[in-house]
């Protein structure tokens, strides 16, 4: 049996220890094994299976990194991510350093090994759904991501979220195809008529959304300065909002932002790229972001925070393609 003491880990890595049944010891006290990844493992969100029960182990402030088999050992300052390890079909995008230690060569340090495995084990404990609500969405460092560096499209908004996400600092990202009818429209603008004292055009302002007080839609924009709404509705395409504001009008809320392609894609560093060919990237994968909810079409609006978003992605093997 492969047997890991690896501080970190990406989903990746996770899910081939899963198929190899290997022996896991890993730290979530430091935020940088991400929810997805203990998904990958079998840990939550409702239930731990029984593979993560029998093979999955916590040991908070562990920063070992070494992979023991039975006849040889890996050990070295790799976490078990892509960035640190590679991914298939690409090499790492971090510099590592590591040495193999068989056991018929050395035999003493190999028993060495085994014995600091077996200290690793004995002070771990059995891992709980309790540990994957305190691990963060994405990973704190990339050193802990499958993915780093260019995005292999340059095109795709949502590979550029996987590869680079710290340039969606404070951006919320909405996806479907939910129409807010003409009445609720109406009322919508007569609250922020009432709270600005000028209808939203005049500020230069579009309505982006309004749903109810402090669910998650409301709870997901709240915090953000920028939205990128790819829209499947009437006039489907790209849509990007800044200079967000929120209104409250009885028991809802609804969002207003200025609408300029130019304006967001500079804050997130698109250079030059066309809405259109960003939304020809990505509008696939994001069409399947907006069935996340299992609402029929017309009723659909998923909307995700940063973190929320590469927790997603972080499932899809080639996001934005």
């Amino acid at each position: 049996m492969l047997r890991c003491a690896v501080a970190f880990w990406g989903p990746e890595f996770a899910n081939l220890a899963r198929r190899s049944s290997a022996m896991v010891i890993l730290d979530i006290s430091m935020g940088c094994t991400s929810k997805a990844t203990l998904d990958a493992l079998g840990v939550g969100p409702e239930e731990v299976s029984i593979y993560a029960r029998k093979h999955v182990r916590v040991l908070d402030g562990l920063h070992a990194k070494f992979f023991l088999g039975t006849k040889r050992c890996i050990i070295g300052s790799a976490n078990a991510s892509g960035a640190a390890l590679g991914r298939a079909g690409g090499p790492p995008s971090l510099f590592e350093a590591a040495i193999e230690i068989e056991r018929r060569d050395d035999p003493d340090t190999f028993k060495k090994l085994e014995d600091l495995w077996k200290a690793y084990l004995d002070a771990s404990r059995e891992v709980g759904l309790a540990d994957r609500e305190r691990a963060p969405r994405i990973a704190a460092t990339n050193a802990a991501r499958d993915r780093r560096g260019e995005p292999p499209n340059a095109n795709s908004i949502l590979q550029t979220v996987m590869y680079q996400p710290e340039r969606f600092s404070n951006t919320a990202f909405a996806f479907g195809d939910w129409e807010i009818d003409n009445e609720d429209l109406d009322e919508a603008n007569a609250g922020y008529v009432s709270e600005y004292n000028a209808a939203p055009n005049q500020h230069g302002r579009s309505h982006i959304f309004t749903s109810v007080l402090n669910d998650e839609v409301d709870n997901t924009f709240r915090f953000s300065d920028k939205i990128i709404n790819f829209w499947f509705g009437r006039g489907s395409g790209l849509y990007t909002y800044y200079d967000i504001v929120r209104v409250e009008h009885d028991n809802l809320v609804s969002y207003y932002g200025r609408r300029s392609w130019p304006q967001v894609r500079r804050a997130v560093s698109l250079g030059n790229l066309a809405k259109n060919i960003a939304w020809q990237a990505d509008h696939v994968a994001a069409n399947q972001l907006a069935n996340l909810a299992g609402d029929e079409e017309g009723a659909r609006y998923v909307a995700l925070s940063i973190d929320a978003l590469c927790e997603t992605l972080e499932r899809c093997e080639n996001p934005g393609t």
